[in-house]
């Protein structure tokens, strides 16, 4: 016979969803889902829930989004729910001993991983980036550290060759939802066979970067084969072209070697090929910049790609002239800080010396002297200063600078 648990949700995005879905078929429907608060996106302010959200008001089950536990009233709303278990999937904060104090049985967790292994935030594109042969998912007990407490239940599987992090992120969620099931059914008797982990063992899974997605076409070609598949659909791996950043989609390592330089285009024939450090990988699906997903040979065809062009490790370096624009704008405009704005700068883009040393120059210079700058503007020209876009007063003030105040020479910037 079936316990009546009240059982209370937590969990956030998508992963949740098959989980949380096995849970009102099966008769285990919970007496409350908590969720992140909402989003606000975009200009329109439009505000986004989030997949449990969506899912809860479809079946009625009441949501509750504190903005965090350490209020004490949220505690003790929590508290009055009278829940037996919690079962919290990716939901998005670590619940202090306050909240896990409260049910019967405690809380247990749904994990991407066979724990201790890929303890954290992304295990699911860490393993495939890794090169990974096997995975699956853990039934933990929860308790105050990440992903630390004792095993409840761990379910494997082989990850399959060209397997990307989107669909193995659709087949733990599933395998998590009949995992999640199987320890319900027999709930205190898999509670009492739980075993602790080795923490000599545990690994982890640190939350993956946009900037880890640039393509360093000098490493092996397995290698950036593991990397895009694991940061496949998001955040997504990328390339420059002809100064353009070009999104990879789907790629697949070539057999053979290749003697030329990495990031040559060796072959653009059912795809395109592209020079490693070891081997050379095809791409076959790919977007560039301000353009839909295409396929390989229609970038070939439409951007008149051949044998022998180049494909960039590292986006352009814009020039110094226009990295002090940037930066002056977001001072004067946007009232950002001029050092964290240039410390920023110069972490992102690779200037040599001396183009760091004029670029500092510009900035700084231009704002010990915008009001100067300004007022020969204002006598040079046949409009009124203010009136003039900002934009424009600032470009001019780039240009006077080195003229009116350094042994810079205008045309170096």
């Amino acid at each position: 016979m079936k316990n009546n648990y009240r059982i209370v949700f937590m969990g956030t995005p998508d992963f949740c969803l098959p989980a949380l879905s096995a849970m009102v078929e099966h008769g285990y429907t919970p007496v409350a889902a908590y969720t992140q608060p909402d989003k606000i996106n975009g200009r329109g302010k439009k505000i986004n829930f989030s997949p449990v959200k969506t899912f809860a008001m479809a079946h009625d089950i009441p949501i509750h989004q504190p903005l965090s536990f350490k209020d004490p009233s949220e505690v003790e709303v929590l508290k009055a729910l009278k829940p037996d278990l919690l079962v919290v999937i990716a939901y998005g904060r670590i619940l202090p001993k306050a909240v896990l104090d409260i049910p019967t049985y405690g809380a247990i967790n749904v994990h991407a991983s066979l724990l201790p292994k890929y303890r954290g935030a992304a295990p699911i594109q860490r393993v495939i980036i890794d090169g990974e042969k096997k995975t699956g998912v853990t039934i933990m007990q929860l308790d105050q550290g990440m992903d630390t407490g004792n095993i409840v239940e761990t379910v494997q599987m082989d990850i399959p060759l060209h397997m990307t992090a989107g669909e193995l992120f659709d087949a733990l969620g599933e395998m998590g939802a009949k995992a999640l099931i199987s320890v319900l059914d027999d709930l205190p008797e898999k509670l009492a066979r739980s075993t602790p982990q080795d923490h000599e063992k545990a690994t982890y899974a640190e939350k993956v970067t946009k900037e880890m997605g640039a393509i360093d076409w000098t490493k092996d070609a397995k290698v950036l084969d593991a990397l895009i598949r694991g940061m496949y659909p998001n955040p997504g791996t990328y390339t420059f072209f002809r100064g353009k950043r070009v999104k990879i989609h789907r790629a697949k390592v070539s057999e053979g070697e290749s003697k030329e330089a990495p990031g040559t285009i060796i072959s653009t024939k059912d795809g395109l090929t592209i020079a490693c450090g070891k081997g050379a990988l095809t791409i076959s699906s790919l977007q560039p910049e301000n353009h839909k997903r295409m396929a390989a040979g229609d970038f070939v065809n439409g951007y008149q790609v051949k044998v022998n062009d180049t494909h960039s490790t590292a986006k352009p370096v814009p020039s110094a002239r226009r990295l002090a624009y940037q930066a002056l704008y977001d001072v004067l405009e946007k009232d950002a800080y001029s050092n964290i704005v240039l410390q920023r700068i110069l972490a992102e883009y690779p200037l040599k010396a001396e183009e760091a040393h004029l670029l500092t120059e510009l900035v700084y210079g231009v704002l010990r002297k915008y009001n100067h700058l300004l007022w020969i503007i204002g006598k040079l020209s046949t409009q009124k200063v203010k009136k003039l876009h900002p934009s424009v007063r600032i470009l001019l003030a780039i240009s006077l600078y080195p003229v009116s105040y350094t042994h810079l020479r205008a045309h170096e910037t």
